[in-house]
């Protein structure tokens, strides 16, 4: 099997989408370049490869429910060269911060739509939840998630295909418990699930516009 492994996140090689891809590679046994596609320079050589392979498969981050604008443009971009793409098949792995998998799902249905419309046969859609920080942890804090990671990877390369085996585990929670329900919500009316985030905006110098509507009136 020929693949093609792609990175689709705007972190590049500093993602979580990377970490996850190197767990990927252990299990297929495989020294594929990875290609990160968070940059328009980098789309020919992503799309040469793709040229000369029979599978692909794209990690790709949820953003605002929905995929980054540069893997968007790069099927626009493969659009062009879509008489190349015949009898090829793709693989999407979503992942998230969320921890609840339905979060994914309006996401996995659009590139799904999008693979029919490029003439691509699908491999099924893996999805992770609880993704933030991956990249941050060592491997042994996260280690049913890496194996289950590890076995798609022997399992694309074994039998050609991913099986509910080592899905079914990076999906759920499908969602969240009551319990952890009632948990997030104390959560967020103290402040507590914020402080990640509103981290970053103070970093980023945009705390003070966090509450900002600038189309409102448009």
């Amino acid at each position: 099997m020929r693949l093609t492994l792609l990175n689709g996140s705007p972190r590049g090689k500093r993602s979580n989408s990377q970490v996850i891809l190197r767990w990927f590679q252990e299990g297929f046994e495989s020294d594929f370049e990875v290609f990160n596609i968070n940059q328009p320079r980098f789309f020919e050589k992503a799309i040469d490869d793709i040229v000369l392979s029979d599978t692909i498969l794209l990690v790709v981050p949820l953003y605002v429910d929905s995929m980054p604008a540069q893997v968007l443009r790069f099927f626009e971009v493969l659009n062009e060269q879509r008489e190349q793409l015949a009898g090829k098949r793709i693989g999407f792995f979503i992942h998230s911060g969320f921890s609840e998998g339905y979060q994914s799902y309006s996401l996995r249905d659009t590139l799904e739509r999008i693979a029919f419309k490029l003439g691509l046969d699908l491999l099924p859609s893996v999805i992770m939840g609880g993704s933030e920080g991956v990249r941050l942890m060592p491997d042994n804090y996260q280690k049913k998630n890496r194996n289950a990671v590890i076995g798609l990877g022997r399992e694309l390369k074994e039998q050609g295909t991913f099986t509910n085996t080592f899905t079914d585990i990076l999906i759920k929670p499908i969602r969240l418990s009551k319990t952890r329900q009632t948990v997030m919500k104390t959560m967020i009316k103290t402040g507590t699930m914020q402080l990640y985030w509103n981290n970053w905006l103070k970093r980023n110098n945009a705390y003070e516009k966090r509450f900002a509507r600038p189309y409102e009136n448009k």
